[in-house]
């Protein structure tokens, strides 16, 4: 790590807990209150919606922005509050929190914010190194790259390909026993470009070999 920098990963799939939440919100709208003395009138369960309405498609556009590059939140009045309350912490001005990848990254360090930004991805990509290390380890091999040893993919595809996937099946969503998979096979003439590869999961991957043969 940089001298002076500090960061860490302080929550992982808040949207994931968030998103339920207010879906789950606009379910029960209507029924809010309906053990209170007073009923809601409709005018009044009407506006309770579009609020809603309008943070879920919030949270949407900064999760789809996140998935792009990290995202500095300012302060705490730059945080969804259904975030924060999930967060278990105290902010402080020598500290900032970046979400990338349904992440919230905490750091700190005499760095601009394209800087904080830079140590977030390479500390996102730090996930991707450890799990290929104890995969070698406990396989002793080379990552699965399609079932077969062949040339080994370049590590910067390898990192576009994770960061773009955000480190899980790309058709599943597991983020168990993950390989590179090749979209068209080596043998068939595909290369080892990002295009060409996604993170599969184990059961996918031979799932799909199946369905070729």
């Amino acid at each position: 790590m940089i001298k002076g920098a500090k960061i860490k990963r302080i929550a992982v799939d808040v949207f994931k807990k968030v998103k339920e939440s207010v879906s789950g919100s606009y379910r029960l709208a209507p029924y809010n209150d309906l053990f209170s003395e007073r009923k809601k009138t409709k005018k009044e369960i009407t506006e309770e919606i579009k609020k809603i309405s309008k943070e879920e498609k919030e949270l949407t556009i900064l999760e789809e922005n996140s998935c792009k590059e990290p995202v500095i939140y300012k302060g705490t009045l730059d945080i969804p509050a259904r975030i924060f309350s999930q967060l278990d912490l105290y902010h402080s001005r020598n500290i900032k929190l970046l979400l990338y990848q349904d992440r919230i990254y905490k750091v700190s360090g005499p760095f601009t914010d394209e800087e904080f930004k830079l140590l977030v991805c390479e500390e996102f990509d730090k996930e991707r190194k450890y799990f290929e290390r104890c995969h070698r380890i406990h396989n002793g091999s080379e990552v699965v790259q399609g079932g077969s040893k062949r040339e080994r993919i370049p590590e910067k595809v390898k990192s576009v390909v994770w960061r773009r996937d955000q480190g899980k099946c790309a058709r599943c969503g597991s983020r168990e026993k993950i390989e590179y998979d090749h979209i068209i096979p080596i043998a068939q003439g595909g290369s080892n470009t990002a295009r060409n590869i996604e993170l599969l999961c184990e059961r996918c991957n031979r799932s799909k070999g199946k369905s070729i043969q």
